[in-house]
């Protein structure tokens, strides 16, 4: 075979290989992006490390004017409510997200589509000084720019090369090949309106979930120590940007099961809590003046009694628990979190709407249902404290 014969058999043999790849990812499709997406058929893979690339493009698709949007505590919240009825819905969160992340998903969504509606949940470990700016995969450029412009040449070739990546990259034909090879489901289950859920064998489930997380978070935070300023300039800036276009926004701030105050407690973050609270207050009544606008809402869902100070189930348990890991709550608890938040006819068995008079009170009682845990669960919590606090061997 000549060179010139090599070459051509080559192109050939290129050019069908990438079709064969295309074909396969477009046919299966695992991330739900080319054919009508199940809960099934997106829960035949862990798509928990591509939503960073994935749900930018379901935002193109959908076009969704109500959103849920935070960290994966709020990818718990199905996005569903009597009063969005008449709306398209989409749960935008994403597992981790940053401050900047989130505001400008926020952009990005409302350029698309403007909202009427936003339900934003917000962590506590957000604000904090270990939390990057952005986490990888996290692609800036292929969200529509905060002019909201959405046909930029710099936006086009980003949404380009997230496809190249979705239908010829190996990653996808490993994933689509999973999704053929092996019809079990993940742990994980996911829907098509973005929320999802982890299954009782989760590494979130009872009480090792609950020490995985506090210690990851233990390890996360101490070579930054409390001294360092928390950053709310995103959050600032995601306020002006609701209140400049009229969104009618919602805050919850994500409930914790009571014992993982701990956690806060041995990295001396409870002042650093409380001031967390206080100022995003602040700036929200800061920015509605400044506006001439009502304030948001920020509900606190922490002092649910019966919920936030449940036992720690054993792992054989879990399926009873209102969390997983201390930090993520069940769908129900979602469920009831945001109808309480977006309901103006019923009245909040649960949470509490949030403000500069009852703020003191609020934390008080979160503090005090610490503490009464504390001792009615003396034995089993002394040693859980101990084992999160012990250094994780190399």
């Amino acid at each position: 075979m000549n060179y010139k014969n090599y070459l051509y058999f080559s192109t050939f043999f290129t050019f069908i290989l990438v079709i064969v790849i295309a074909s396969i990812n477009y046919r299966v499709d695992p991330y739900g992006l080319y054919r009508p997406a199940t809960k099934f058929s997106l829960s035949r893979i862990n798509q928990f490390h591509h939503m960073r690339t994935i749900k930018p493009l379901k935002v193109y698709q959908l076009q969704p004017n109500a959103i849920v949007i935070g960290s994966s505590t709020a990818g718990r919240i199905a996005p569903q409510h009597p009063s969005w009825e008449t709306y398209t819905s989409y749960n935008l969160s994403i597992p981790g997200i940053t401050n900047y992340e989130l505001l400008r998903l926020v952009q990005h969504s409302h350029a698309t589509q403007p909202l009427m509606s936003l339900v934003i949940g917000l962590d506590f470990s957000a604000f904090l000084p270990s939390a990057p700016k952005l986490r990888r995969g996290f692609d800036d450029a292929a969200l529509t720019n905060r002019e909201g412009e959405i046909s930029s040449i710099v936006t086009g070739w980003s949404r380009f090369k997230v496809h190249y990546r979705t239908l010829l990259s190996t990653t996808t034909l490993i994933n689509s090949l999973s999704a053929i090879l092996d019809k079990r489901t993940t742990h994980n289950t996911y829907f098509p309106s973005g929320n999802w859920y982890s299954g009782s064998k989760h590494i979130f489930s009872g009480i090792a979930g609950f020490k995985f997380t506090a210690k990851h978070q233990i390890e996360l935070q101490t070579p930054y120590g409390p001294e360092q300023a928390m950053d709310f300039s995103y959050f600032v800036e995601l306020l002006e940007f609701c209140h400049a276009n009229k969104i009618n926004t919602h805050f919850i701030l994500m409930p914790v099961h009571i014992m993982y105050l701990e956690v806060y407690k041995h990295l001396n973050l409870m002042d650093e809590w409380r001031y967390w609270h206080d100022r995003l207050i602040a700036e929200n009544n800061r920015l509605a003046r400044q506006y001439q606008r009502d304030t948001y809402s920020i509900w606190g869902f922490n002092a649910a009694y019966d919920i936030v100070n449940e036992p720690l189930w054993n792992n054989i348990d879990s399926t009873k628990s209102w969390f997983q890991g201390g930090v993520h709550f069940n769908p129900h608890f979602g469920k009831i979190m945001l109808n309480e938040t977006l309901s103006n006819d019923i009245s909040p068995s649960h949470g509490i709407k949030l403000n500069k008079t009852n703020l003191a009170t609020y934390l008080d009682q979160v503090e005090k249902i610490n503490i009464d845990f504390l001792k009615e669960h003396e034995e089993n919590t002394a040693q859980l404290i101990r084992q999160i606090k012990a250094p994780t061997s190399n």
